[in-house]
This record gives structure tokens, C-alpha cells and sequence, in this order.
């Protein structure tokens, strides 16, 4: 009983916390290719972005990171996938962040990316 208790009680709290969404996350994109497109994408979506040349395994790439809302996460990922559908990244979470251009809450995402309705 204890066992199942605890289990249950984890499982809850975790779909709480995924519903909630509360907190900063670091999105790291590494991009092989075009990325001009991309980049204005999330800036035009309200996102602050910094972007710099890397070298991956095969070659030149770029890196992309952007501090966001934890319930920004699904909109950032679209985006990163519409122009690069095979994207690599990462998310991390972030304890504390200041000083940079954060997206404002709600969602600029159907208008940038050309959605139609709701989400």
C-alpha cells in the first residue's frame, strides 16, 4: 500500500507539474544550414535569441539559445522544426535568469508562423 501510494502520489505530482509549467527553461538548438530564417522567426515571435558558429562531427553548424517560459516550450519547438524538421536540441532548466529579452506571456505563435485558430 505504501509502495503504490508513493507511486501514485509521484505520478500526480508530476502531470500537476506539467500543467502548471511553471519556471525558465534554456532551449540550445544546433543547426547544420540556413538558419537566417529561423532566428527571425523566434525574434519576431518575441523570443531573445543568441546565435554563434560551432563545429559539429560533420562539420560547420550553428548554435542557437533562447531562455524561455516553461509553456513557451511547445511553441519554440514547432518553430525550430518547421524550417529543420531533424533539429537537434536540448532543454535545460534554468534557476534564475536577468537582463535579457524575455517573451512576454500569451503567445505570438499562430500569427509568426502562419496557424490557423487555436492552438
Amino acid at each position: 500500500a505504501y509502495a503504490a501510494g508513493f507511486a501514485a502520489g509521484n505520478y500526480v505530482g508530476l502531470l500537476i507539474e506539467s500543467k502548471l509549467a511553471i519556471g525558465t527553461l534554456l532551449v540550445r538548438a544546433i543547426v547544420a544550414g540556413e538558419t537566417e530564417a529561423l532566428v527571425q522567426a523566434l525574434r519576431k515571435a518575441g523570443y531573445g535569441v543568441t546565435l554563434f558558429d560551432a563545429s559539429g562531427s560533420n562539420g560547420p553548424v550553428k548554435v542557437i539559445y533562447t531562455v524561455i517560459n516553461r509553456k513557451e516550450l511547445r511553441d519554440v519547438i514547432l518553430l525550430l522544426r518547421r524550417d529543420h524538421p531533424h533539429v537537434f536540441y536540448t532543454v535545460e532548466e534554468a534557476r534564475a535568469a536577468s537582463e535579457g529579452i524575455f517573451h512576454k506571456h500569451g503567445t505570438l505563435l499562430p500569427q509568426t508562423i502562419g496557424l490557423k485558430g487555436k492552438r
